[in-house]
This record gives structure tokens, C-alpha cells and sequence, in this order.
């Protein structure tokens, strides 16, 4: 079922409430960076808790695939051009 917000979590009727929301290269939303049980989350990995909303958002640039926002099953390597670029 498609909802028109796609923040609303069926399962619990509520409101998710991101602190980041993260876009693929279209801009659409694929994931979002929030504080939920007391940790910091990714919405599509809600196993991994963070101590910081900046912990969640290295994660995310090293750990999830940008256009699905769904987590990659290694690490990606940063190479030290893509660091100058800004891109990775």
C-alpha cells in the first residue's frame, strides 16, 4: 500500500520525525537519520543505533547504497580523489 507520506509508519501509526532526510540522486527520499529508542537510526537499518546523529551520517556515507538507501553488504572504500571531490 503507497502512502502519500512516505514517513508514516503503518505499523506503529505513527509520524516518523527525521532529523536528515537523505535523497538519492534524483532527490527522491529513500532513508531518513532519526533519534528513536534512544539511539540515532537510519530508517533502513533500524538494528543499528548510533551515539550521535553524526555517527548515523558517516554511516550512511560509508555503509548504504545512496540510491536505494538500503544498507551495502560491505563498506565502501573512499578513495582519497573522491575525498578532494567531495563525492564517495
Amino acid at each position: 500500500m503507497n502512502s502519500p507520506d512516505s514517513r508514516l509508519d503503518f505499523t506503529l501509526n505513527t509520524r516518523l520525525n527525521f532529523d536528515v532526510i537523505l535523497r538519492d540522486s534524483e532527490g527522491r527520499e529513500v532513508a531518513g537519520v532519526l533519534f528513536i529508542d534512544g539511539a540515532w537510526k537510519i530508517s533502513t537499518d533500524p538494528l543499528s543505533k548510533f551515539s550521535t546523529k553524526d555517527e548515523a551520517f558517516n554511516a550512511w556515507q560509508n555503509r548504504f547504497n545512496h540510491e536505494t538507501g538500503m544498507p551495502l553488504p560491505y563498506a565502501r572504500e573512499i578513495t582519497r580523489d573522491a575525498k578532494k571531490n567531495g563525492s564517495g
